[in-house]
């Protein structure tokens, strides 16, 4: 199919669906709002065949049935008893076709029911003692916490939080395994509390009870992209148990080129594994995996990209996880202890500011003391090529001012290989 042909057909079928469907027309002109006008079903045409072609003149000439035919020139309709092609209005004055604007409150819809675009800041509060047929007040809360995020519009220009301490009994269990949807945010956010200016990354937030982070527990949680200016954020919550949604074997995983951020997230021993990145970015801050609760604290993987900041606990297995070209930035303050610490493999990075170590330059699996030893904990010197005679294990930086591209560099079994 050509493809004028095929946007007629695309344009022709949305059309039709409306009419058939007897569904509401949005009126007014464009930045103004205007109660729907409805199609009655029972004025519409019905027809029988269905043509599409580039003129009118390609359309049949003679059909036998009462037929619809689309076209570049616009819809007609084929009534055999007149004989000859009608066009078929389609927004008159009294009737016009609405127009998707930005001013327009929470346009449009998709069939998933979530709204297009957001034209203000929106609180929704959730409750187990709630009704997800509710408005998502706090005097008349959702019941669910995957109700609350199919709520969200795709393209988010304002802020979007989603209260879960609505009840003041604690603890708060949501028994969910809850999938967060792809999210367009963009830098209209307003302030967070106590914030001294905004942040387009507190565009979406999920909250819990910032005083209590066992007060609000949910089952499990995946987040697709959140992409734009913003970012996922999730505060203050207790996750209990792996996403059933992958064969990964986390409670926390993040998928696609987005961002998440995480803020005192908890994890209790009904948990495999924590937190994984998949592709995706995060900034993971003052997680608590628990005293032998979980075996993988942290695992980035397929160029996932994590900052651990103050995490905390001791895992069974490894703490950090860098695999398939993922990179873990360790900051300072970090206390999270494994067996190993570090585990990397197929290109992962970990870097451990506490340390100013690189762990990674060669497939590894270390605990934190041997593998400072191993790699010197050096400062990386900066250089205009590479040194002549690197040991394995090596690291340097390169100014870029020689035949060599800048960056930094580790000296492998193969020779200088370029980390970032």
């Amino acid at each position: 199919m050509k493809e004028g042909t095929r946007r007629e057909v695309l344009v022709g079928a949305a059309v039709l669906s409306a009419m058939t469907a007897g569904c509401q027309l949005f009126g007014g002109p464009r930045g103004e709002e205007e109660p729907a006008a409805e199609v009655d079903p029972s004025q519409l045409p019905a027809v029988s065949e269905l043509f599409v072609e580039r003129s009118v003149d390609a359309l049949p000439s003679n059909p036998e049935e009462a037929s619809l035919g689309i076209t570049a020139q616009g819809i007609f309709q084929y009534d055999p008893p007149d004989g000859e092609w009608q066009p078929i209005m389609y927004g008159t004055e009294e009737l016009p076709i609405g127009q998707l604007t930005a001013e327009s409150a929470m346009v449009g819809a998709t069939p998933s029911g979530r709204p297009l675009i957001s034209n203000q800041n929106r609180t929704v509060y959730v409750s187990p003692n709630g009704d997800d047929a509710g408005r998502g007040t706090q005097d008349d809360p959702l019941a669910s916490v995957q109700e609350a995020v199919q709520r969200v519009p795709i393209y988010l220009r304002h802020k979007y939080v989603i209260d879960l301490s609505t009840v003041p009994e604690t603890p708060v269990r949501y028994d969910e395994d809850v999938l967060v949807p792809t999210i367009i945010g963009t830098g209209r956010a307003s302030l967070e509390d106590g914030a001294e200016e905004a942040g387009p990354f507190l565009n979406f937030v999920i909250r819990g009870d910032e005083n209590d982070t066992g007060a609000v527990e949910v089952g499990s949680m995946m987040f697709a992209n959140v992409v734009g200016t913003a970012a996922g954020n999730l505060f203050s919550v207790t996750i209990t148990r792996d996403t059933p949604y992958d064969n990964e074997g986390f409670a926390l995983t993040a998928y696609g080129s987005g961002e998440v951020h995480l803020y005192d997230v908890r994890f209790t021993d009904g948990v495999s594994n924590a937190i994984l990145a998949y592709g995706a970015k995060m900034k993971a801050s003052l997680v608590d995996v628990g005293d032998g609760n979980v075996n993988i604290g942290i695992r980035g993987k397929r160029h996932g990209r994590i900052i651990a900041d103050r995490s905390m606990g001791r895992t069974t297995g490894s703490a950090y996880f860098a695999i398939s070209n993922a990179k873990i930035g360790i900051k300072q303050g970090e206390t999270l202890t494994g067996q190993p610490t570090y585990e990397t493999g197929v290109g992962g990075l970990i870097h451990d500011d506490n340390t100013g170590t690189w762990h990674g330059i060669e497939p590894s699996n270390e605990n934190a003391s041997t593998a400072q030893s191993s790699s010197g904990a050096q400062s990386p010197a900066v250089r205009t090529d590479h040194p002549s005679d690197p040991g394995r294990g090596d690291v340097w930086y390169v100014d870029g001012e020689g035949a060599e591209s800048e960056g930094f560099y580790g000296q492998t079994r193969d020779g200088p290989t370029r980390l970032s």
